[in-house]
């Protein structure tokens, strides 16, 4: 059986040291109120609790997520609104980190050799499309979480309609020169390259409006992107991000180019995130929590059944653009 949840979990999660997690439990004095609330929100997320000096996760069944922590923001409030309807029914959540094909087949072939989980969630498309054959051969139920095309059960918030919403306020506005920052993809299935394809589709010839990309390898090592020089060279009107975190990297080096966001230039991002609302950035909403609520709803429809269900459940989240600062000038 899986280990029970470790401070060191829940400093991956949270961001913080091993140490700074233990002293948020052991002397919260110490700590001020954001780092409390941040590592308090992982160990809700991964139903840590004190007793007697010990974690305790009492429950029968026991759900886990398959997950990249490290992808973007998007992913932990998807997290969130499955680990707060997981609570409401005394289930465990147990947590899997996807991060290559080879990885997580042998995981999902463990898991089900074991009997270890009632059910699973996928957040985005599995790394290995085996993954859930695999499981559903063990009788353990799957949803996959914001990823379009899938024969299983899924939650998801169509792509095509976020990136129209976007383009139409666009060309309603009068933009004439757009930047597109986005990851070169890696599989069809990932959200990143159906927004890219739907990009490439907008953007026709006769168009009012020039389209341009700018493309960052998946596997890049993680720091500033430095957009500087490819602003610099397209001079856009406005940029439109793939996600709010790259958005975040776009916002900094429009300020580092004396920019003013929402004025001299205009930001949306895609999914948002808390860091949208908290950075007053313009984004596509997806409704990242409603999706995790959602997957757990289905996945405790599924174990309320006393035989094994397959049927396939699709629940679509309908997307909507919200304006911000970032395109006030728009507005």
């Amino acid at each position: 059986m899986r280990s029970k949840t470790t401070l060191a979990q829940i400093a991956a999660l949270s961001g913080f040291s091993t140490a700074t997690v233990s002293r948020a439990f052991a002397h919260p004095e110490l700590l001020n109120a954001e780092t409390l609330r941040t590592i308090n929100d992982a160990s809700l997320i991964l139903r840590y609790k004190i007793s007697d000096g010990k974690a305790e996760l009492g429950s029968d069944k026991r759900i886990g997520v398959f997950v990249n922590l490290f992808n973007n923001a998007g992913e932990i409030e998807i997290l969130r609104g499955i680990a707060n309807s997981l609570r409401a029914w005394n289930f465990e959540l147990v947590l899997y980190e996807s991060l290559d094909h080879d990885r997580e087949l042998l995981e999902t072939r463990k898991i089900a050799a074991r009997a270890e989980l009632s059910a699973a969630i996928f957040i985005g498309a599995p790394e290995n499309s085996d993954s859930i054959p695999t499981l559903h051969s063990a009788e353990i139920a799957t949803v996959i979480v914001d990823s379009q095309p899938s024969q299983f059960s899924r939650v998801y918030s169509p792509v095509d309609s976020s990136v129209d919403a976007v383009f139409e306020f666009f060309l309603k506005t009068k933009v004439k020169n757009l930047l597109f920052v986005g990851e070169l993809p890696q599989n069809s299935e990932r959200k990143e390259a159906m927004i890219l394809s739907r990009i490439r589709k907008l953007n026709k010839p006769k168009r009012s409006m020039v389209i341009s990309e700018f493309l960052i390898e998946p596997e890049r090592i993680p720091g500033p992107i430095d957009l500087i020089p490819t602003i610099t060279l397209k001079s856009p009107d406005a940029i439109f991000a793939a996600s709010d975190s790259l958005a975040l990297e776009i916002y900094r080096d429009c300020l580092k180019l004396g920019f003013v966001v929402g004025s001299d230039i205009q930001i949306i991002g895609y999914g948002d995130s808390d860091l949208a609302q908290s950075l007053n950035l313009s984004s596509v909403s997806v409704f990242l929590d409603a999706q995790g609520r959602r997957a757990a709803e289905i996945i405790y429809s599924h174990l309320s059944n006393s035989e094994f269900d397959q049927v396939v459940r699709q629940e679509v989240i309908q997307p909507q653009l919200i304006l911000r600062g970032s395109t006030k000038h728009l507005m």
